[in-house]
């Protein structure tokens, strides 16, 4: 494994100071000075003064610019240095037995031996995000795995990062205009599978139940559920789709009876819908309860099918499972890993994973 630019850089002007090319004294060039000689980032010429810093082979001033100081260093220090893991910045939205769980453990399970994980949670707030990219890149890391709070807004932090091809992967959402590395499911393949899926089961009228599409994935969802219908030749209209849903939204001032009022509301004016689509599993709860208050029940009176699934039981005490598509979420953590990985090493790579999915049968979806 190559090294990343900033050591290379680091090594190269640690060994011009060690052998008095840059003598003690001696002022070294400006970093935008470093950064057209090298031909790279600002950020990344701030990394390699940071461990000629560390080694107190330089000392950098406001005004006075960086000085060399010494040109000792001990073959221990070198060695150290050389040695050293990459450190990667993981921001998550957050994570539960749904979603993330895995993820993490398994990135972190990846990591022993290749590199040192700083983990931070915005909660889905967008201006928390960009404060927290700003500290990691603050702290010298050499990549960040980011799960971004939205796919409509995008942080000038985070596109500024991705003008300097700043080691960055994203998770769980595609964000096919920045020319960023990813990695996630075919969410819209998935949809459709599931789709087809109720098709086989004689239901011919779906409603689509979601959030308000704020991240890709759930426009992504919505759209395979409708080229599912395209291409077996069944109809959809506006009316089948309620994708309004707020509760789950940082900072929105709905709540779960206001979410579950809309769904009950969907449900009496849709006709003939014998099956629900949700696009998350804590939508699907939601459902349920709204059938419950109307006095129906999953599968008896609507089928229902999901993405993702809590391992632990959420409805009673009975065992209960959704029909739901599984997200491989050990795969999607060992692939953001190691494409983050291979990001430090080649900062112009563009690369778009996708990780396995795949449909388990529940007790939520009635043969007719």
């Amino acid at each position: 494994m190559s090294l990343p630019l900033y050591k290379s850089i680091y090594n190269d002007i640690k060994e011009k100071i060690v052998n008095n090319i840059y003598k003690v004294g001696d002022k070294l060039p400006s970093d935008s000075e470093l950064s057209e000689h090298y031909n790279v980032s600002a950020i990344t010429i701030k990394k390699a003064m940071d461990l000629l810093k560390e080694d107190s082979l330089i000392s950098r001033k406001p005004r006075k610019g960086t000085i060399v100081i010494s040109n000792e260093i001990q073959n221990h220090q070198i060695q150290a240095n050389n040695s050293k893991l990459p450190v990667i910045g993981f921001i998550i939205t957050n994570f539960d037995d749904i979603f993330g769980t895995d993820i993490l453990r398994n990135l972190l399970i990846q990591s022993q031996g290749r590199a040192q994980i700083i983990m931070k949670i915005t909660l889905g707030d967008s201006e928390l995000e960009a404060e927290l990219l700003d500290e990691l890149v603050s702290l010298g890391v050499d990549g960040i795995i980011l799960l971004p709070a939205s796919s409509e807004f995008i942080s000038p932090k985070l596109l500024e990062l991705v003008s300097k091809n700043f080691p960055l992967v994203l998770i769980d959402r595609q964000m096919d205009k920045l020319p960023t590395c990813s990695v996630g499911i075919n969410n819209s393949q998935a949809a459709q599978l599931l789709t087809e899926y109720l098709f086989d089961n004689g239901h011919e009228k779906i409603g689509i139940v979601t959030a308000t599409p704020q991240v890709s994935t759930i426009q992504e969802r919505i759209d395979g559920v409708i080229a599912a219908h395209i291409k077996n030749h069944k109809t959809i209209n506006q009316n089948q789709i309620l994708s309004n849903l707020e509760s789950m939204i940082p900072n929105s001032k709905s709540t779960k009876e206001d979410d579950i009022e809309k769904i009950k509301a969907f449900l009496k004016s849709s006709n003939n819908i014998t099956a629900i689509f949700t696009g998350e599993f804590t939508i699907a709860v939601l459902v349920v309860q709204a059938l419950k208050e109307l006095n129906q029940e999953i599968k008896k009176d609507f089928s229902l099918v999901c993405f993702d699934h809590t391992k632990y039981n959420m409805l009673n005490n009975q065992e209960f499972t959704f029909t739901h598509i599984v997200q491989d979420q050990y795969e999607i953590g060992k692939k953001a890993l190691d494409l983050i990985l291979r990001k430090i090493e080649q900062p112009t790579l563009i690369e778009k994973n996708n990780a396995p999915y795949y449909l388990v049968e529940g007790q939520s979806v009635k043969k007719i």
